[in-house]
């Protein structure tokens, strides 16, 4: 075998049987607002109250990402403010 497949051989076991002694993910994990770091008190209430008045496709535009570049031309721009507009991202 390749010195390449030995490796990605060894690195998959090494997931495998590592894998087997992670704890699972849980929901038990109560948040308590007392102990928080300020930055996790951040209040949710405008969010929601913003996100209830959104139609499901603005809802669905919130989720995309789009890829905007300074070094670009005009026309790149153009394009970008006409996805803002047009789909409300």
């Amino acid at each position: 075998m390749r010195l390449d497949k030995v490796i990605g051989v060894i690195l998959f076991l090494i997931l495998i049987i590592t894998s087997a002694f992670i704890k699972p993910l849980t929901n038990d994990f109560v948040p308590n607002k007392e102990h928080d770091p300020p930055f996790l008190q951040m209040p949710t209430d405008w969010a929601d109250s913003v996100y209830e008045t959104l139609t499901p496709d603005e809802r669905t535009a919130q989720l995309f990402m789009v890829a905007a570049y300074s070094n670009k031309d005009t026309g790149h721009v153009h394009q970008i403010e006409r996805l803002i507009t047009e789909n409300k991202i």
